[in-house]
């Protein structure tokens, strides 16, 4: 169908008029759109396994839907592998890698699974994610990332995220790093600030990176001016000033240690 076989036998034919350049450059032609063709069937075939495969699936969850008593498909978020199991469901619906969740992402893709809502979610980062942006837009009206910074750890908690910040070690911030890593988070204004953040110079650096530019600090000896406790963020710098023995000028020569601080 595509004329390879009768290009191959007309070169055979006149192979002695026909230099042996052109002759294998021909076959190299008929090689490629056969492999090219071979390629095409093979996606439409994995394709139409793909939708067959998912056909099966959603006939098997829609009947035993029924038997569960699934009214929408939100139902299923209650539904865990002892249900199915217990309804005489075949294991090709729970047991698959990703459990009933993969299976039932696939079987109904159109619809927009809320991965955190399922019994004993797996906190993938597309499920905490998900779980963020709900809290976010549901609970705490938070209308940009910045809007964390008011929250605490035990908010989260209170609202089923307990699991969420355990596989962060219990940090809010930790968990909001992984989940939006690219956003630069300046860890000194959340509420819970981390006991070891200060221990780290470049934090420090970073803090009065941030402050100056709050400030309008443009020259480093213009700190000797400033008085932390007029400031709004003078918690912050009282925290600071703790772990630095209660010295501002300690606090800012590990932060600018180049520089030739009066102490």
């Amino acid at each position: 169908g595509n004329g390879c076989p009768s290009l191959i036998l007309a070169q055979s034919a006149m192979i002695l008029r026909f230099s042996a350049p052109s002759y294998l450059n021909g076959s190299k032609i008929c090689i490629r759109r056969m492999a090219q063709r071979d390629r095409q069937l093979s996606s439409e075939s994995q394709t139409l396994q793909e939708v067959i495969n998912r056909s099966d699936l959603r006939s098997r969850f829609d009947r035993y839907g029924k038997i569960l008593g699934i009214g929408s498909l939100d139902d299923w978020y209650k539904v865990g592998k002892s249900k199915l199991k217990a309804a005489g469901a075949p294991a090709s619906l729970y047991q698959a890698k990703g459990g009933i969740k993969q299976t039932l992402q696939i079987a109904y893709p159109e619809h927009r699974w809320e991965l955190w809502k399922f019994s004993r979610p797996q906190w993938t980062l597309e499920a905490q994610r998900q779980f963020l942006e709900h809290l976010a837009a549901n609970e705490f009206n938070i209308q940009s990332l910045d809007g964390w910074y008011k929250l605490k750890a035990g908010d989260v908690v209170s609202k089923g995220g307990s699991g969420l910040l355990q596989a962060h070690g219990g940090s809010l911030i930790a968990a909001l790093q992984a989940v939006y890593p690219d956003h630069e988070w300046q860890e000194w204004r959340f509420k819970q600030i981390p006991s070891l953040l200060w221990q780290d110079p470049k934090n420090i650096t970073r803090f009065f990176d941030w402050l100056a530019t709050e400030l309008r600090i443009s020259k480093l000896d213009d700190w000797y001016q400033t008085h932390p406790s007029s400031l709004s963020e003078g918690k912050v710098l009282s925290a600071l000033q703790r772990f630095f023995d209660g010295s501002l000028i300690s606090a800012l020569t590990a932060a600018y240690p180049s520089h030739k601080w009066q102490h």
